[in-house]
């Protein structure tokens, strides 16, 4: 047939799943009233479907059309993001350690790939009367978790005491913010 150039055709979309579970949610279909519409879906699973596409309830030629969700990762998210293990840990005066983080994207999914080191970083809060050094962020081990590293056994906490470091995204705290490090003498 002719290409139409105006909307208001009885046209309908569904999903025809070839797996167990739905990989689709949200399926919408959107007239743009130029004889073109808009399907918009978001993907749940990673897995394979068909689109059903009809009209006037006759199937669109080479309908249904096959489809593929793939999982990929977006950017960073501190809401999402959180430290691993406890974020409660005791360590001996002018000992080292590392609190370690992993990076999830904003719908949860870990981030595998890339270097984030420079936006994954941490800080001591405030302690009166005790100089703390900063703390530095590693590169990410082969599981993917970033270290925030506190100083050295030279430059460690030598005092008793508990201390407070936020972990932060691009300046905003992940989930289990902030550790708590109780150091022992």
């Amino acid at each position: 047939g002719n290409r139409r150039n105006q909307g208001g055709e009885p046209v309908t979309v569904s999903t025809i799943d070839t797996g167990a579970f739905s990989v689709v949610a949200d399926l919408s279909l959107t007239d743009l009233f130029d004889g073109s519409y808009r399907i918009k879906f978001r993907g749940i699973i990673v897995g394979d479907f068909e689109f059903n596409i009809r009209w006037n309830g006759t199937a669109l030629g080479g309908s249904p059309f096959p489809a593929r969700i793939v999982l990929t990762t977006g950017i960073p998210d501190a809401t999402t993001s959180t430290i691993v293990g406890s974020n409660k840990i005791s360590i001996e005066a002018g000992k080292s350690i590392s609190v370690m983080v992993e990076l999830r994207d904003r719908y949860g999914i870990k981030i595998t790939t890339g270097q984030h080191s420079q936006i994954v970083g941490g800080q001591f809060l405030p302690s009166p009367g005790v100089k703390l050094t900063p703390p530095t962020t590693g590169l990410s081990d082969t599981d993917a978790l970033y270290p925030i590293i506190l100083p050295t056994a030279s430059s460690a906490v030598t005092q008793a005491g508990t201390y407070y470091v936020q972990i932060m995204i691009d300046g905003v705290e992940v989930r289990l913010s902030p550790a708590t490090i109780r150091v022992i003498a």
